[in-house]
């Protein structure tokens, strides 16, 4: 399940004097959307948009729910609303990938490492066509991590792809703790984070 969405909202006053923004509501409430917002001013003649909330959308509320649509109303000072449509829809399916290809066993200590590059096979299981525009390290990731061979792609549902080549980058030396990290693969249907974790597989002592 993806992680909840976070939406700026902005606005535009094409009027010639300030507009306050006394509310922003979801209509009906739901638990699939709240609202980050506080009273604020848009000035008059804004030549560029206006940041006035932040919505954030709960996809396993939504999952729940299945669908949920609605209306996003904006109330300002005096009797004036302004009214936006908005509908999302949970899609069945995911995007497939071996784990085992996402954990690293490291030598003991800061010793240099020595992994063979790995090719990244993933499958298209929703039922509509996913297209695959990037895969992005994580900044942390960058620092060890290093990705090859990577296309833009469209896969058609149950299709197998490989999608990229993930190495280490040369002569890199790892930090002593084990460290997990991620990278991001950017579709038409979502935003996948795939973790990558590195460990010694030795235990250590609690006290």
């Amino acid at each position: 399940m993806d992680p909840s969405v976070k939406v700026k909202l902005y606005l535009n006053n094409s009027y010639k004097k300030s507009i306050k923004i006394m509310g922003i509501v979801p209509v009906p409430t739901t638990e699939v959307m709240t609202v980050d917002f506080e009273p604020i001013r848009v000035p008059p003649d804004t030549a560029e948009p206006f940041h006035v909330a932040t919505l954030t959308y709960n996809w396993a509320a939504a999952h729940r729910i299945r669908k949920c649509c609605g209306t996003i109303l904006i109330r300002t000072q005096g009797q004036g609303r302004l009214m936006i449509p908005f509908t999302a829809k949970v899609l069945e399916g995911g995007l497939l990938y071996d784990e085992s290809v996402t954990k690293f066993k490291t030598t003991e200590g800061t010793q240099k490492t020595r992994f063979s590059p790995r090719d990244f096979m993933v499958s298209n299981r929703y039922r509509v066509p996913l297209v695959i525009t990037s895969v992005t390290l994580h900044q942390d990731a960058a620092q060890y991590f290093e990705i090859s061979n990577f296309q833009p792609v469209v896969m058609q549902p149950k299709e197998n792809v490989t999608l990229f080549t993930l190495q280490f980058k040369p002569n890199i030396v790892l930090p002593r703790n084990n460290f997990p990290t991620s990278l991001s693969v950017q579709t038409n249907v979502s935003t996948v984070v795939i973790r990558l974790f590195c460990y010694s597989g030795r235990l250590t002592k609690v006290n």
